[in-house]
């Protein structure tokens, strides 16, 4: 099961948006499909989804491998490749322990 939570709010208030998911692909549609601009049109697409590399184990909420989720595009705005520009869109685990 891959966890996710979106990049908002209080801790919290992240963890209580968090969706479960049977694969990657499955997770890369939601992210996508719930991102709307202003016109309701989506901001990005499942391929302009960047994982990051793994962090270990967030003690606070109990998951094992987080991960940073990066859009690479964000409406008519494109990023570098580099993680660091990438605006950071939500958090996951892949729930293995490093």
């Amino acid at each position: 099961m891959i966890k996710y939570r979106p990049q908002r709010g209080t801790l919290e208030e992240s963890v209580s948006l968090c969706k479960e998911f049977v694969d990657v692909a499955d997770m890369l549609k939601y992210i996508a499909n719930e991102a709307a601009g202003p016109d309701k049109e989506h901001c990005f697409s499942p391929e302009d989804i960047v994982i990051g590399e793994s962090h270990g184990e967030d003690k606070r909420i109990g998951w094992k491998s987080w991960r940073y989720v990066y859009t690479a595009r964000y409406l008519d705005k494109n990023y570098t490749s580099r993680h660091e520009s990438m605006p950071c869109i939500g958090i996951c685990d892949f729930g293995e322990a490093e």
